[in-house]
């Protein structure tokens, strides 16, 4: 079990390890997003997008906020760590086999009452998926023993190997034209590698057994339930509005929002893998040291701001290309709704500490009033926005909810004593901000690559922050991060 005095320490090595997976698997991904993009074309790419965007739904239910307990609790009680391992695992298991069934089941329903809807053509691809599902869940249920361990690179390694599997299933289904029920299947073979790799990685520290503590099935439940309530209102947020285009106005439409909206959740990774490699020690701080919390939240906001803004002015700048590259010219419409979600980035950036500040200090009413009603909110936008301006109805509406969301974190962290940013170094991301934008401006005016200047700008950016010791990278690479905390 880690120990708190080498928390920083741990949070930087885990964070910087992960990235690099990250970024592997990312550019695994991208490869995969393309070659299916473009042998699949936008229509049945929208088909594609919305099988997993339709089990993606069901995911939460097999989980109901135990991993997100687990993880707490054991921090807070290490030396329950194998039965509460043990008990969660046997529950998630049970959960994801009966959502599994409910998840076709419903599928049926749809097609059923709504045959317009496009789901009775893809109900052979929703059985893959859900499969998918199934083996996802079940090997994700270890990943609660390599963070309590502080061993999350295990993660980045197997879900490297099990990216690889799924794009080399993908390629041979694609040059021997198997069709579009192959390509969905190419997920699943990764993941049954992911889940085997994770078997294998997992027994150092956890003995694979079924735990049956019917009292602590209990103890969990109700901590987790408030939870699930909450991961399922946030999960419907994020996949109704393909959910709802997909229905409302099509397979095509889709697919051309699912190219703007996979870059989306291709470069959040940074925001959820920091956030996770916080989570055991922002627990410990926020129960035990309240003062250091409120340090790691203001540095970490800081940090997620700076790195959101210069994410969202890149692609902002490069959508048309960043579109052609990653999707081709058939999918060149998906530039417009991508420049909303651009500016969701940062928002989201930011929302997913802060949304991680109220779930480790368990505010179940408030998680539950805020995710209802963005929820709420979001739905009604898309009812109206969609059929006026389909996919960019979509991307506003997104937009707009994320910004009412940022709105509401910013208010209950202030009124918890939580955030107190400093001005001056707001100042400091800013003007680095704006030197960026102008090089962006030079660039193009000089008719620089673009692919140069991607990478090029942001670099120039972080090291103005570097320089100002907005974020001083030499501790983090040096595993100090305790000082950067301290400062």
């Amino acid at each position: 079990m880690y120990e708190t005095k080498h928390a920083p320490t741990l949070i930087a090595k885990n964070t910087v390890i992960q990235i690099i997976g990250r970024v592997l698997f990312l550019a695994l991904s991208l490869i995969n997003f393309k070659i299916i993009a473009i042998y699949l074309g936008p229509k049945l790419f929208g088909d594609y997008g919305n099988v997993f965007n339709y089990t993606a739904i069901f995911t939460v239910l097999a989980d109901f906020g135990l991993f997100t307990v687990a993880v707490r609790e054991i921090a807070k009680n290490p030396q329950k760590r194998q039965k509460i391992l043990e008990n969660s695992f046997t529950l998630r298991l049970l959960l994801a086999l009966a959502t599994s069934v409910l998840a076709i089941a419903a599928a049926y329903l749809i097609a059923f009452f709504a045959p317009n809807s496009g789901y009775p053509e893809i109900i052979p691809a929703i059985y893959l998926g859900t499969l998918n599902m199934l083996i996802f869940f079940i090997s994700y249920i270890l990943d609660a023993a390599f963070h309590v361990e502080l061993k999350m690179h295990f993660i980045a390694i197997v879900e490297l190997l099990g990216k690889a599997t799924a794009l080399g299933v993908a390629i041979f289904a694609i040059v021997n034209n198997l069709g579009f029920l192959w390509v969905v299947s190419a997920v699943a073979f990764g993941s049954i590698v992911s889940l085997l790799s994770r078997l294998y990685f997992v027994r150092p520290f956890f003995k694979i057994r079924f735990g049956f503590d019917y009292k602590m099935w209990r103890w969990l439940l109700k901590m987790a339930v408030p939870l699930g309530l909450v991961f399922a209102l946030n999960n419907l947020y994020f996949k109704m509005d393909s959910i709802m285009l997909y229905m409302i106005s099509g397979s095509y439409a889709n697919g051309i929002y699912t190219a703007a909206y996979r870059i989306l959740e291709t470069v959040v990774f940074v925001s959820a893998f920091f956030v996770a490699a916080m989570t055991p020690y922002l627990s410990n701080y926020l129960h035990n040291k309240p003062k250091q919390a409120k340090k790691l939240i203001a540095v970490g906001t800081e940090i997620m701001l700076a790195t959101g803004l210069i994410i969202t002015t890149s692609i902002t700048f490069y959508a048309k290309e960043i579109v052609l590259l990653l999707s081709g010219p058939d999918y060149l419409a998906a530039q417009v709704p991508l420049l909303f979600l651009a500016a969701v980035v940062t928002l989201l950036y930011i929302n997913s500490l802060m949304g991680q500040v109220l779930v480790l200090l368990d505010k179940r009413k408030i998680l539950l009033t805020v995710s209802g009603t963005t929820l709420a909110i979001n739905l009604i936008l898309n009812f109206y926005l969609i059929p006026k301006f389909s996919y960019i109805g979509s991307a506003a509406s997104t937009l707009l909810s994320e910004t009412l969301l940022i709105g509401a974190n910013v208010i209950i962290l202030r009124y918890l004593n939580l955030l107190d940013l400093r001005f001056d170094r707001l100042l400091r991301i800013f003007a680095s901000l704006m030197a960026a934008i102008i090089i962006f401006l030079l660039a193009a005016k000089l008719h620089v690559y673009w692919i140069i200047g991607f990478f090029l700008v942001p670099l120039v950016y972080f090291l103005l922050l570097w320089k100002q010791r907005i974020i001083p990278f030499e501790k983090i690479l040096q595993r100090k991060i305790a000082k950067v905390i301290e400062t």
